[in-house]
């Protein structure tokens, strides 16, 4: 582990090089970008080590899609899970600088929107802070959600530029980009059992991707969530630009660059819904090809994929994953249906988020196979031999059970169905939440796979709701147990032996109500708006989206 005198040289190296100035010319600005060049340094070599020992070992790993990785900021999280938070606050301190004012500078990456999002970048710690090989794949927002304003009591929303300065926590990797097509349509020859796909005419999205290390807690394991952004294969129109014509001249770079504004855009409208499943196409897409690129790299045999490779679902966006599996081992590898069927169940798992079927993702038959023809017709044959199989092998012959377990139906394509017959594994996130889905709400598929159904309760980041939000109740309880929970979340249940101590529950409550004081200050000082630090504090930390405003 660094020392101050080391982290100090270090750290004016680093200032120099990355602003020209030394510490009493330096803004927080300079000072922020110091510290995020220097977790980089010192995150570079673990990282690479990281990647090296899993791809030497073979290591099975786990990929997770996900639309949302709410992440939070980055910058102290990372100094204390490099044991280097209280040197960089000493030091700065001991110039009269607040460490404070410096994260301050940091933006909150627009990744993410709820506990969807939350609950993936809980895993990737969690992960990491294992030593376990897992990795997360998600979008490169440019502009996030929306960034949230109150004017005389209403909502109004404006774009979260977050990256409209240097993001220092990722990398750019031009030389992994991928290709992803949209739209054409499909070319069929051969005959018999030796049919071949051809798609032919379709729109061509360059897929760059931007990894950012995901740390573990003091363990120098570095995992890393890889997110892709979206560009145009194709250059400004000269053409159309000498005419003056600027729609024209710009509409192939824009239309590439719309995939990866925004999350989740308005799908009221169909060019909405159309944008939507082009976003969860290109996720999937890109993600699904790069494993299959890292795979052939171990020179394995294609039928061990599922033995060395878990793609895991969060919720029903990226389940286009599972035809997208099929299209490569059948149209890239040759296989048969049978063997690319096996190996797709066996490699993924879904977590469903919701309890409620309207808000269980559907798309239209016919938007489904103009945007992505050769899926579409995957998913076609999935549902065709998923009926074959229920009326065969499971006998049920009734049409209101078949309509109800159909993955298409009634002119549309139902993802949770195709989730639960594509996957191996299906969890709810609360054992409420799994028995409900397991006795109400997916019980007709529950009665028919039981083995696949299990719960996976939702956990949090111990570390960070305690080591970084709240220092004072981390302090108090390493006093009480000793360290050992930073690392070992299990440790806490040591606590329930004061569940009766007078003393500590005095402490704790002293502990919460001067955390509430701080927030009472904050609120006036921000809004002019005077709270009573004795009253009840019922919070909402959480912009206002359209399904959410009935609340």
């Amino acid at each position: 582990m660094l020392n101050k005198e080391s982290f100090i040289k270090d750290f004016e190296r680093n200032l120099f090089t990355s602003a020209g100035k030394d510490l009493t010319q330096a803004d927080h600005r300079d000072l922020y970008y110091t510290l995020g060049n220097l977790v980089r340094e010192y995150t570079g070599k673990p990282w690479a080590d990281t990647n090296k020992l899993q791809e030497a070992n073979k290591a099975k790993s786990v990929y997770y899609f996900s639309m949302e990785f709410l992440t939070g900021k980055f910058m102290q999280k990372y100094l204390e899970y490099l044991g280097i938070y209280e040197i960089a606050r000493e030091y700065l301190a001991d110039n009269d600088i607040c460490i404070a004012d410096v994260f301050d500078v940091e933006p909150d990456p627009g990744l993410g929107n709820g506990g969807l999002g939350r609950l993936a970048a809980a895993f990737l710690d969690s992960l990491s802070c294992l030593g376990m090989p897992g990795h997360g794949y998600g979008l490169r927002y440019e502009k996030g959600l929306f960034r949230q304003k109150i004017v005389n009591g209403y909502q109004v929303e404006e774009a979260d530029n977050w990256l409209a300065e240097e993001n220092v926590w990722e990398y750019q990797r031009p030389s992994e980009e991928l290709e992803v097509r949209f739209g054409g349509r499909i070319d069929v020859s051969g005959f018999g059992d030796d049919l071949i796909f051809t798609h032919v005419d379709y729109d061509t999205v360059k897929a760059v991707p931007y990894d950012t290390p995901v740390i573990g807690y003091l363990n120098g394991n570095v995992n890393t969530l890889r997110l892709w952004s979206a560009v145009s294969i194709d250059d400004l129109d000269f053409g159309e630009y000498a005419k003056g014509n600027l729609d024209g001249a710009f509409h192939r770079i824009n239309e590439a660059k719309s995939i990866c504004q925004l999350l989740y855009p308005d799908d009221t409208y169909y060019e909405g819904k159309k944008l939507r499943l082009k976003q969860e196409y290109f996720l999937v897409s890109a993600g699904v090809q790069d494993i299959v690129r890292k795979f052939k790299k171990l020179e394995l045999p294609i039928m061990d994929f599922h033995k060395y490779v878990q793609i895991h679902i969060n919720d029903t966006h990226p389940v286009m994953a599972i035809p997208e599996l099929m299209r490569i081992l059948m149209d890239s590898y040759g296989l048969e249906w049978n063997e690319a069927w096996e190996i797709t169940v066996k490699t993924c798992a879904f977590t469903n988020h919701t309890i409620m079927e309207e808000a269980m993702e559907k798309w239209d038959n016919n938007l489904y196979r103009d945007v992505i023809p050769r899926i579409w017709q995957i998913t076609e044959e999935i549902n065709n031999r998923f009926l074959f199989t229920l009326r065969e092998e499971k006998k049920i012959s009734a049409a209101e059970s078949i309509d109800r377990l159909s993955i298409i139906n009634h002119g549309t394509v139902r993802m949770v169905n195709l989730a639960i017959a594509g996957s191996h594994s299906i969890n709810g996130v609360a054992r409420l939440h799994s028995d409900i889905l397991k006795n109400r709400e997916l019980k007709h598929f529950y009665d028919i796979y039981p083995e696949k159904f299990n719960n996976k309760t939702n956990g949090i980041i111990h570390r960070y709701w305690l080591m970084t939000s709240n220092p004072e109740l981390s302090d108090l309880i390493e006093e009480l147990i000793g360290d050992r929970f930073k690392k070992d979340p299990l440790v806490l249940r040591e606590l329930l032996k004061y569940s009766d101590d007078h003393e500590v529950l005095r402490k704790i409550s002293s502990i919460k109500h001067i955390n509430k004081q701080k927030l009472a200050r904050y609120i006036y000082d921000t809004k002019g708006i005077k709270v009573n630090p004795y009253s009840i504090f019922d919070v909402q930390v959480k912009r206002i989206h359209e399904y959410k405003r009935q609340l």
